[in-house]
């Protein structure tokens, strides 16, 4: 009987499109191991190492792999986040699904093995603003970016490469920071949904917060909302 060819989320596809083909991979946090086994379906990848925290998690995932008749190119790893690899063991990884905290705690643990690596694909689903300052200012740019909008959702991904030690960090402006170098020079359709959906989140906000007693705290949050309100606005202009 054949087994069917897994098949991945949007976001996920995003994710697996902007790694450069035919490099071998560790998926960081693979939990069912579908994006590891996608790679190899699609001949995405040379070879895998999947790794998760979890026993529970990295138990399916062996199964997943075993029933797709991978098992000869996909590894499987317990590992808090790249405690588990070795430097120079691969050439790239694929981080997704979880905060950028998180993420930047993962990456500055295991700094020698992912600084040893080609690129890495990381997917943070929170503090992208204080995430894209933290890789740019410890020896990564950021060379691609995609977003991707799936059930009401929006979701960055960044494609970074180390740049060794004697290079300067990659500058990004205050609008780059928080909405992706790359996806503002592309003029990226779904960043324009997400900076107009932002916008009206924030003006609501600030109008609710108008209406209330001027405290302090009041007239802080005011004021920080207008100066986010004013990154937004200029990035949003620089689409006409």
């Amino acid at each position: 009987m054949s087994v069917k060819k897994i098949i991945l989320s949007k976001r996920m596809q995003a994710v697996a499109a902007l790694l450069t083909p035919g490099l071998s991979v560790a998926d960081v946090g693979c939990d069912h191991a579908h994006v590891s086994i996608y790679l190899i379906e699609n001949g995405l990848a040379a070879s895998v190492i999947a790794m998760d925290i979890g026993e529970g998690p990295l138990a399916r995932a062996q199964a997943n792999i075993r029933q797709q008749g991978l098992s000869d190119v996909i590894a499987t790893r317990l590992s808090d986040g790249g405690k588990a690899l070795m430097v120079g063991e691969v050439d790239a990884c694929i981080i997704a699904g979880m905060g950028g905290m998180l993420m930047e705690k993962i990456l500055r643990e295991s700094a020698d093995v992912f600084m040893a690596m080609k690129e890495l694909i990381l997917a943070p689903q929170s503090d992208l603003d204080h995430f894209r300052g933290f890789i740019t200012e410890n020896g990564l740019r950021i060379v691609d970016e995609d977003m991707i909008l799936e059930e009401g959702k929006f979701y960055p991904v960044i494609k970074a490469v180390p740049v060794g030690g004697d290079s300067k960090c990659q500058m990004l402006t205050k609008a780059e920071l928080a909405y992706g170098p790359v996806l503002l020079g592309k003029k990226h359709r779904v960043l324009l949904e997400y900076l107009n959906w932002e916008k009206n989140q924030k003006e609501t906000i600030l109008a609710s917060l108008v209406r209330q007693e001027l405290t302090t705290k009041v007239a802080e949050r005011i004021e920080s909302l207008k100066a986010e309100l004013e990154i937004i606005d200029g990035a949003i202009a620089t689409y006409q």
